[in-house]
């Protein structure tokens, strides 16, 4: 099922894509939301906010012709937190791979400590 997905400012034109954002006449179509939510993996929370907010996203259904729109402030708050919470969990599993990591430098650090200790009270025997 193809869709034609564009990016609707105000004033009626399009967004261009890009890195550089501009808004035309015709702008550019995405043909799936994921592919418009890497567009917007490239900028920055507040700059996604800045360039997109009061923008509606038109969503053309080639088979049924259905449109939708839906307010870009609501998608990008939606988008957010997804990202948010995606960012988290990724920080929680490298937290738990470093302390995990760390646990195991320790055990061997104990284990030298142990080797010193005994050499240290053998010389301290001979001597």
């Amino acid at each position: 099922m193809a869709k034609f997905i564009k990016v609707r400012n105000l004033e009626g034109n399009f967004s261009t894509g890009g890195m550089y954002v501009r808004f035309t006449k015709k702008g550019k179509t995405w043909s799936s939301l994921g592919y418009l939510k890497r567009h917007f993996a490239q900028f920055k929370y507040d700059e996604l906010r800045r360039i997109y907010i009061n923008c509606t996203i038109i969503i053309l259904d080639e088979e049924t012709l259905e449109k939708s729109e839906l307010w870009m402030k609501d998608f990008i708050s939606d988008y957010i937190v997804d990202a948010v919470i995606k960012r988290e969990k990724n920080d929680i599993s490298n937290l738990k791979a470093r302390k995990k990591l760390y646990e195991n430098e320790i055990i061997k650090l104990e284990l030298k400590l142990e080797v010193i200790n005994r050499d240290l009270d053998e010389k301290n025997k001979n001597n």
